[in-house]
């Protein structure tokens, strides 16, 4: 799959600005503020309906309208497929093909889009959340049914949270919610040890790809006892908390390099080399079961790198459609700036 244009208008600092893009290499280059990363969060959005930036897309609107427009082509083995999306406070629209959809929850998954940038090493230095959403991203673009049954149990996780939260809550209410989520997340738990059993299939082998360094990795899943939502007894202790106690929202992810747990003692070089890992681990299962490769969206990235792993992580995404956004050509490896279509903002 490629991102073969995108028009925006009135997104961020955009009033109106195309693109056509190449089959290979991107390369977007500027100063700091020039809407380099708007780029990125524009495509990120049309694949999957939401900003890696903030959790409140009206916010993308520019200062001087009241509405913006982003379009994209994608163009995949079977065609052109187009998204559309227009949003202001008074106004949502977005069409697929020329037809108007509900929501992104209908072709979410159909477009893959991997993010490479400051945040990356998150997902090993920071806490299980960013861990369980590695996990909810790799299965969101494979299996359908995964994401539907994530959307579903959040919106029971809500509406059950309301209800410890009021005066009296309704235990046979619960009860009802309860037993529903605990299908739904057996399922999701299911789903989760079988990525994790994909991704240790093939990330030792990437992880020396990019580091050179032979090691084990190991994920460690300990999920939540989501049974326990449909205990009386549990249901009873989180009335007095007011908050759900179990479930795929507390699941813990670990991650450990030959025995250590990367959260607490890996050095910053050793994150890095591992989280581009784990994304060229969902890459590559994104291909196996989708027939294509994801695109690749590096933002400001390469001039924290070392030469070794730079010259490493290029020969993994040769295959790629892969945007890169950088301050100067200078920054970048000649063989991408001789190969790439270059776009000066």
């Amino acid at each position: 799959m490629r991102v073969n244009s995108l028009h925006l208008e009135n997104f961020r600092k955009f009033l109106k600005k195309s693109f056509e893009f190449s089959d290979s290499f991107d390369l977007i280059v500027g100063q700091n503020g020039s809407g380099k990363t708007t780029i990125f969060e524009a495509i990120y959005i049309l694949s999957t309906g939401k900003s890696f930036l903030t959790n409140h897309i009206l916010n993308c609107v520019n200062f001087s309208a009241d509405f913006f427009l982003l379009s994209v082509k994608f163009e995949r083995e079977s065609g052109i497929d187009t998204v559309d999306f227009l949003l202001g406070d008074k106004k949502r629209e977005l069409r697929y093909n020329n037809q108007k959809i509900s929501s992104f929850s209908e072709i979410v998954g159909n477009f893959p889009i991997l993010v490479l940038n400051y945040t990356l090493a998150d997902v090993v230095k920071s806490g299980p959340d960013k861990r369980r959403d590695f996990l909810n991203h790799t299965l969101i673009f494979t299996d359908h049914g995964y994401y539907k049954a994530l959307l579903k149990y959040y919106a029971l996780l809500e509406r059950r949270n309301a209800l410890l939260k009021s005066e009296k809550p309704p235990v046979d209410v619960l009860s009802v919610f309860s037993e529903e989520m605990v299908s739904l997340g057996v399922e999701i738990q299911k789903k989760r040890e079988m990525i994790i059993s994909e991704i240790h299939s093939i990330i030792d082998e990437l992880f020396f790809r990019v580091s050179g360094e032979r090691t084990e990795i190991k994920i460690k899943y300990s999920p939540s006892p989501t049974s326990k939502l449909d205990n009386l007894e549990s249901i009873k202790e989180e009335i007095a908390k007011k908050r759900t106690l179990y479930g795929i929202q507390l699941d813990d992810v670990a991650i450990y390099l030959d025995g250590k747990e990367m959260r607490e003692y890996s050095s910053l070089g050793e994150a890095y080399s591992l989280a581009f890992s784990l994304r060229f681990a969902e890459g590559e299962i994104i291909k196996r079961k989708k027939k294509e490769a994801p695109v690749i969206l590096i933002d400001d990235f390469f001039a924290d790198l070392d030469e070794m792993r730079k010259e490493n992580i290029l020969k993994l995404m040769s295959s790629e459609q892969v945007f890169i956004t950088a301050l100067s050509v200078k920054t970048m490896p000649s063989q991408i700036v001789d190969t790439a279509k270059v776009f000066m903002l």
